[in-house]
């Protein structure tokens, strides 16, 4: 399984992993009692810390309790890696892709005190961590417009074609024309599609699902059972839903904290495998500093999922700052057009790509070359969509502001909302984006009438669309969390949540203004204070 050349004080160092050690459980041999150096940090690419122990000591143990299923050693002074529970690092197992481990050649170890033996030695390793996708030569509408839609090399049409087919013919058995085989594991239109997301999240891979809710469950599915997921409480109800029935259900536990930027430490256990950002949160727009979250669960070992799906990769880009994997829901921004249900996940990793490209193939949860063709074309005119929403959410979050009928507003392109700053380092030229949320006097019923009462905005669930929409989520896409649990994080029965279209930004305004006025004077007699600010 490991194998390590042992030089001199100046030492280099190289092991490469050519199994993944066990997958972490119950029954797993515990070595807790073993003599041990203190914590050495490898810098992997999730920041693992782990303890060396020699091989004698390793050979005091029973061979039961042993890690290594097969080892070969140049030299005898050689170590096993336990994690800081004594445990053998749980690497996905199904996935034999080799983890190569290097230490710079002229990079000193410490002695500790009293001790020069092998097993006192602490030595400083680094593991080679997947490059993010090198810079883009182009810029984001020039990727936006040509990553993945190359000329057809017979037909010169500059649009690719919709390749309806299931299944692909091969010349011999097993050598397939092309690249395809088999539409489930692979097809051109969501190939096509896949490749522009990653140009556009500066990342090397992307890979597409039948829905965002999919994305998610796939994501989730690739922890094991007994695993523990860190999430921010104000997420998506059907993230929501997801994470406490259905993942609860296959022995992944899930913690919700309001504050993840400030407690994430303290949620931290030896099951953690993944943190779960929404910025902006869903729907009260809140940020995370997102560098700072990861900064964190790598020190740990725990990989970071950023939900991206509120502002798009035109105004966000997560795995630039620190991120392991960026999800969205296509059918929001991406396409921006309310006619495909779809997700995607885009990444750097190589054993990430592996491990999810293998479940999306197995469990095959994957849009259809048609939905994959619409949303690529969609995406095309994603930059100047997000331009003229950000633009028109601004213009809508000024009027609401400046409105008696207002408690507060939720808007990251304000100068009032309290994590501004967050928006000015993380988002492109600290745009806003195209959703806002906001509370009503007048409580429910108000919120209620205003949806009814708007003219352009139509009421409806979804967002990102072309087209201006407005929802109560309290009632509608928020309605399976319990009331305590949504108040908890501000979203109040007076919640009402906006998506900005592509309309002119006047007519916008005055469309919720009017909607304002009408919906606060026929419940007037209502409780329009139920509840805290609403940032």
């Amino acid at each position: 399984m490991a194998r390590f050349h042992v030089v001199s004080p100046l030492f280099s160092l190289s092991l490469r992993l050519l199994d993944y050690f066990f997958q972490g459980s119950s029954k797993e041999p515990l070595l807790r009692d073993l003599p041990r150096s203190p914590l050495s940090r490898l810098g992997n690419r999730r920041g693992t810390s782990f303890s060396l122990i020699s091989k004698r000591a390793l050979q005091q143990a029973s061979a039961g309790a042993r890690c290594a299923r097969s080892a070969q050693f140049r030299n005898p002074t050689v170590f096993f890696i336990l994690s800081p529970q004594g445990r053998c690092r749980d690497f996905y197992k199904n996935h034999p892709t080799p983890l190569l481990l290097n230490v710079p050649p002229r990079f000193p170890y410490i002695t500790t005190r009293g001790s020069h033996s092998p097993t006192n030695k602490t030595y400083r390793m680094t593991i080679t961590t997947p490059p993010r996708a090198s810079s883009p030569s182009s810029g984001f509408g020039t990727r936006a417009v040509h990553a993945g839609s190359e000329h057809d090399p017979s037909t010169g049409a500059v649009i690719p074609a919709i390749s309806l087919s299931t299944t692909f013919a091969q010349t011999a058995v097993g050598q397939p024309v092309g690249e395809y085989e088999y539409s489930r594991s692979s097809n051109p239109n969501r190939k096509n599609f896949e490749d522009m997301v990653a140009a556009l999240e500066n990342a090397k891979h992307a890979l597409a699902f039948s829905s965002g809710s999919a994305t998610t469950a796939v994501i989730l599915q690739s922890l094991a059972s007994g695993s523990h997921v860190i999430s921010v409480s104000d997420v998506y109800g059907g993230t929501h839903r997801y994470f406490t029935q259905v993942a609860k259900a296959h022995g992944v536990k899930v913690t919700f904290t309001p504050e993840i930027e400030v407690d994430i430490r303290e949620h931290i256990t030896p099951a953690t495998k993944l943190v779960w950002i929404e910025t902006p949160s869903n729907p009260t727009l809140r940020l995370v500093d997102i560098r700072a979250v990861a900064t964190a669960a790598h020190e740990h070992g725990i990989m970071v999922v950023v939900d991206n799906t509120f502002l798009s990769p035109y105004i966000q880009n997560p795995l630039d700052h620190g991120a392991d994997i960026v999800v969205h829901s296509v059918t929001k921004y991406i396409n921006g057009h309310s006619d495909v249900v779809m997700g995607v996940a885009a990444f750097n990793s190589e054993e990430l790509f592996k491990r999810l490209s293998f479940l999306q193939n197995a469990i095959g949860a994957i849009p259809s070359a048609f939905d994959s063709w619409l949303a690529h074309r969609g995406a095309k005119t994603l930059h100047l969509r997000a331009r003229e929403a950000t633009t028109n959410a601004t213009a809508v979050g000024h009027a609401l502001e400046a409105s008696p009928h207002v408690i507060a507003v939720n808007y990251p392109g304000l100068d009032s909302h309290p994590h501004r700053a967050i928006a000015k380092k993380q988002h492109r030229n600290g745009m806003g984006g195209g959703m806002l949320s906001f509370r009503i006097r007048g409580g429910h019923a108000a919120a209620e009438r205003f949806c009814q009462l708007t003219r352009i905005f139509t009421l409806a669930e979804s967002l990102g669309g072309v087209e201006s929409l407005c929802e109560v989520p309290s009632s509608m896409t928020h309605a399976g969390i319990p009331k305590e649990q949504r108040e908890a994080v501000g979203v109040f029965d007076d919640l009402v949540r906006l998506s900005c279209g592509v309309e002119d930004a006047e007519d916008l305004k005055n469309d919720v203004l009017q909607a304002l006025e009408r919906a606060v004077a026929e419940t007037s007699n209502g409780n329009g204070t139920n509840g805290v600010n609403g940032h």
